[in-house]
């Protein structure tokens, strides 16, 4: 389960980065920035949650 955590958190990463990166090179212009705010507090919570659980000793 700690790897399917971390994981999670690796890819919602990576997923904010991408799209961020996009529109900021106007690829994904059509998108609105609550988006990108969305993806920031998603990662930000499963980074919370994953740092949590992987903290924990059972």
């Amino acid at each position: 389960m700690k790897i399917f955590n971390s994981q999670l958190f690796l890819a919602s990463l990576i997923l904010t980065i991408g799209v961020w990166v996009l529109r900021g090179f106007g690829i994904l212009t059509f998108l609105p920035g609550l988006v990108i705010w969305v993806g920031i507090f998603a990662t930000v919570g499963i980074g919370i949650v994953t740092s949590l659980r992987n903290s924990q000793r059972w």
